[in-house]
């Protein structure tokens, strides 16, 4: 089998005493579509963040296409700036630039850290805003966005450094129904192109009809994961079960 393009590996993250994630292991084959479920405080969101350092470890190590995630890049190891360039990230309240437009939140980021052109910048941009349906807003700024566009750019934004993997840290959850449903058409078309990806999410249709795999997380561990059928149709896990009874209730 190949190697895993993302592996966590025993990690764990405490601030102070509090511990978050617990001794966690997952690896993430190239192509995948995982999707990480569970109640709220169960430390997914802190587990997608160790993955591209923006918490770093307690213990244990994060490995992206078999080199060592850490602070300083060099033998066997990969920094965040190099992560960059091949790791994207979608985050649960876009953080985009407020001070710059739609259009130059996606072309900055690759005339800075890819060394692109202004004018390969812009084609790049531009076909990806078409791409999510967002052109029209190309030269308005974020706070005049619906948030439905706004969580679009940032997945245009994340698309335009080539990743070879997105994370996604519940991007519909500060959505209405209607704008959340905009951002999940543009992640399903995204799975079907075979872009690998890590989603947090609440949402559970996506979940059961996109992800490969499907891993529930409970008081900061992996406690089930298995095909969205085996989790959603058979949770093996007493927490499983009274959480897909209480978000799929009605």
């Amino acid at each position: 089998m190949a190697a895993p393009l993302i592996s966590v590996d025993h990690v764990d993250l405490s601030y102070g005493a509090k511990a978050v994630v617990r001794d966690v292991s997952l690896d993430v084959a190239r192509g995948e579509v995982v999707c990480i479920i569970g109640p709220s405080g169960a430390g997914k969101s802190s587990l997608l963040r160790c993955m591209n350092l923006l918490a770093p470890v307690s213990s244990g190590r994060v490995l992206f296409d078999g080199l060592e995630v850490s602070p300083k890049a060099g033998e066997g190891r990969i920094d965040q700036r190099q992560l960059a360039r091949r790791m994207g990230m979608v985050f649960q309240h876009f953080e985009l630039f407020p001070h710059l437009t739609i259009r130059a939140n996606l072309t900055l980021p690759q005339e800075r850290i890819l060394g692109r052109g202004k004018a390969e910048a812009r084609e790049r941009a531009d076909a990806l805003l078409e791409r999510v349906g967002i052109l029209a807003q190309a030269e308005q700024y974020p706070a005049t966005c619906s948030g439905g566009q706004q969580q679009r750019a940032a997945i245009a934004r994340a698309l335009a450094m080539d990743p070879e993997a997105i994370l996604f840290d519940e991007p519909t959850s500060a959505l209405d129904p209607e704008y959340g449903a905009e951002v999940l058409a543009v992640m399903k078309s995204l799975a079907a192109e075979g872009i690998t990806m890590v989603v947090v999410t609440h949402e559970m249709g996506f979940a059961r009809e996109v992800a490969d795999r499907v891993v529930v997380m409970d008081a900061g561990q992996i406690i089930e994961q298995g095909t969205s059928q085996q989790v959603f149709e058979s949770p093996s896990h007493p927490v499983t079960q009274r959480f897909l009874r209480a978000v799929l209730r009605g």
